[in-house]
């Protein structure tokens, strides 16, 4: 059965948790979010399409892997399948990090640190949340200026050794 309030609380704890994971990516890897935080001050829409032909190439590999792994069980290609999607997702969490931290900088510039991360995250969520604009325009251009941002750094630092 349907219960509005366990509904509401459900929301609450999921963006309180999100907003916690966050600043704890900022916390255990500090030095790598100021990198891709920067990433982001140099350029928005270089990362957007850098984001997005990546995300397809993740996504993309991580499907085929899966579909040649199908009905074979647990294998060497299934294992690559989720080794991809987990590097994705570790990458797309640091951007996400160093994102809503540069958010909380720009709407809230007389609040610094964890403050204005949570704050920024906070308006990234609430704003992907609204109908349509935010489920299909706000949230694919966030997460893909996040992770292109990621591989823009990765890139940066490969090429630096």
């Amino acid at each position: 059965m349907y219960r509005p309030l366990t509904f509401f609380f459900f929301a609450v704890i999921s963006l309180a948790s999100l907003l916690s994971l966050l600043a704890v990516f900022k916390a255990l890897f500090n030095e790598r979010v100021n990198k891709i935080e920067q990433a982001l001050n140099e350029g928005l829409a270089r990362n957007f399409w850098l984001g997005l032909v990546n995300t397809l190439v993740f996504i993309g590999l991580a499907a085929i892997l899966t579909s040649a792994s199908e009905g074979t069980g647990f294998t060497l290609i299934s294992v690559l399948a989720v080794a991809i999607l987990g590097i994705y997702f570790v990458g797309l969490t640091l951007g996400l990090s160093a994102l809503s931290q540069y958010l909380g900088g720009r709407l809230f510039p007389a609040r610094e640190g964890l403050a204005a991360q949570w704050r920024g995250g906070l308006a990234l969520a609430l704003a992907a949340l609204t109908p349509y604009v935010g489920w299909f325009l706000l949230l694919p251009y966030a997460l893909c200026l996040s992770f292109g941002a990621f591989i823009a750094v990765a890139v940066q630092d490969r090429r630096a050794r």
